[in-house]
């Protein structure tokens, strides 16, 4: 009886692997590409691949996949389970590339998604199916699995939240930003001069 019910414990544990493998793994990058591609097809934009875009596209899918893929191996090792909803980790797991951001599996699948786009030099899953991949993994992130993560391990990731970024580590952030504020500063510049531009126009 036992070894019945072990088995069919185990069976169903392969299988639900495998549909996580075939929904995340297969059919939503396929029905995301297809997107991309027939929005290629119906609004063309010129993209001739070159050596350096090829090189660029490798790289970014290597980095994606090896983040997806060690921050996987960080929760079947470390926390005991997997990053899906009916085989969730039973530990809570901060460290490695968790305490670098939040959400390091969707960050990496992003970059393999983004990556395999210039591979494949497609403009538009790169810049519409990629916001669109985003959009969706943020929205799923925070209101429904932070939340059950936050009702699974309390105030260690009440504590977590509050001190790790979502996916963008804040050393890099804060570099980005510092980087971009001489040309935000300019750019909201130009926009207040134009404001008062039209305001003058208007009231002249």
């Amino acid at each position: 009886m036992n070894d019945t019910s072990d088995g069919k414990s185990h069976l169903s544990i392969v299988l639900t692997i495998a549909v996580y493998i075939i929904v995340f793994w297969v059919v939503l990058p396929a029905f995301l590409f297809s997107i991309g591609l027939r929005m290629d097809t119906l609004l063309p934009i010129a993209w001739t691949p070159s050596p350096y875009s090829q090189t660029i596209g490798g790289v970014v899918t290597g980095i994606g996949l090896a983040l997806a893929g060690l921050s996987m191996k960080h929760l079947w090792t470390r926390g005991k389970g997997l990053p899906i909803s009916h085989l969730p980790p039973h530990k809570f797991v901060s460290s490695g590339v968790y305490r670098l951001f939040r959400h390091p599996i969707y960050v990496g699948y992003t970059a393999l998604f983004m990556g395999a786009a210039v591979l494949i030099s497609s403009f538009w899953s790169l810049t519409f199916s990629t916001p669109l991949l985003i959009c969706g993994w943020v929205g799923y992130a925070v209101f429904y699995e932070e939340p059950v993560l936050l009702s699974r391990f309390g105030q260690a990731y009440a504590e977590y939240r509050r001190a790790t970024p979502m996916f963008v580590p804040r050393r890099v952030g804060r570099a980005v930003a510092k980087a971009l504020d001489p040309w935000i500063r300019c750019l909201f510049g130009r926009l207040s001069r134009l404001a008062d531009f039209t305001i003058f126009f208007r009231r002249g």
